[in-house]
């Protein structure tokens, strides 16, 4: 097994072993036509979509916080049933909406809104609002025939970071419509790629944290321990052998590199964080991230990539807060 760097943090090594017990792409590469499609325009490039309407559905109050759940129609096309249909929880004061709001993005495999709300509920209480978002072919929104949050298909993760990019943008414009003056875009691992990404296909200026996260997410499928859940004997079925496999896919996610895109509108308004222990991410791409965007912040912390979700929230949450500082201090946009 290829090693990322300095030696991984234990607490990477024990998840790698647990998620790899339900292995991704069990079901092969999938969608030949669509991967056939896949080009760097793709993810990079393309109109905005359109704006969505979200009906909410229930509302509770808790600790002085008004928690609203909602859902929308995915402006992405092609997902399958029970797919398409995206969830959404907005965080505000019980008092109403402040001028700020922060879309969290999900990691990979995760499942629910519990995890972001514990790391990052309590900014709330610091004046920006939270909106997250459930990831296509997760939680509620598990594809046909899915028992657990692992993709079964390397065609269903490419819808799957396709749409997430869209309802992202998509629930970015609906908080300017919802009077937010100061709009920003976060996340951890998958996530914070995507917020990455998104921030840097959105004109407008964003607060953007990427926390561990690279350019990339082909060499975290291919060479770090998240390699180890990838069913490389079944792609490789298809593609030559195992290398064969290791090789397309590297070929097919390095489509969506954040390096090929413009800087985000407001570099000063942007934090990227890195894992010093990080067993799935590797320094150097988190380095390259920061680097593309000069008058970024480049912020490490003495973890790893599990570790520091457990023991370094109020350092994540920090690196928010920052970015939303930059927003109010940067030069008008």
């Amino acid at each position: 097994m290829r090693q990322l760097g300095p030696k991984p943090h234990w607490l990477d090594v024990a998840f790698a072993w647990q998620a790899s017990r339900h292995p991704l792409f069990e079901d092969g590469w999938g969608d030949e036509g669509l991967l056939g499609q896949a080009t760097g325009a793709l993810f990079l490039e393309g109109p905005r979509p359109k704006a969505v309407e979200v009906r909410w559905e229930g509302q509770t109050a808790r600790g002085g916080l008004l928690v609203k759940e909602g859902r929308f129609a995915s402006p992405q096309s092609g997902l399958p049933q029970g797919v398409e249909t995206a969830y959404l929880r907005w965080v505000t004061p019980a008092r109403g909406p402040g001028h700020s709001a922060c879309l969290i993005l999900a990691g990979s495999r995760e499942e629910g809104f519990a995890l972001r709300e514990a790391v990052y509920g309590p900014l709330v209480h610091t004046g920006v609002d939270l909106l997250l978002l459930e990831n296509p072919f997760a939680g509620k929104r598990r594809g046909p025939g899915q028992q657990s949050a692992a993709v079964r298909t390397v065609s269903d993760h490419l819808l799957l970071n396709l749409a997430m990019g869209r309802e992202a943008e998509a629930l970015l414009g609906w908080l300017g419509r919802a009077g937010y003056r100061r709009r920003g875009v976060a996340g951890y691992s998958m996530g914070g790629f995507m917020a990455a990404l998104v921030a840097a296909r959105t004109p407008e200026p964003l607060a953007v944290a990427a926390l561990a996260a690279g350019t990339t997410p082909a060499p975290v499928f291919t060479k770090g321990l998240l390699a180890r859940s990838v069913d490389f004997s079944r792609l490789g079925q298809a593609s030559g052998g195992e290398e064969g496999a290791r090789a397309r896919l590297a070929s097919l996610f390095g489509l969506a590199d954040v390096l090929r895109l413009p800087v985000v509108a407001r570099p000063s308004a942007a934090v990227v964080v890195g894992c010093l222990k990080d067993g799935y991410v590797r320094a150097e791409d988190t380095r390259a991230l920061a680097a593309h965007w000069p008058q970024s912040q480049l912020r490490w912390l003495q973890a790893g990539h599990v570790s520091a979700v457990l023991f370094h929230r109020a350092a994540l949450r920090a690196a928010v807060a920052e970015a939303f500082r930059g927003l109010w201090e940067g030069p008008s946009g």
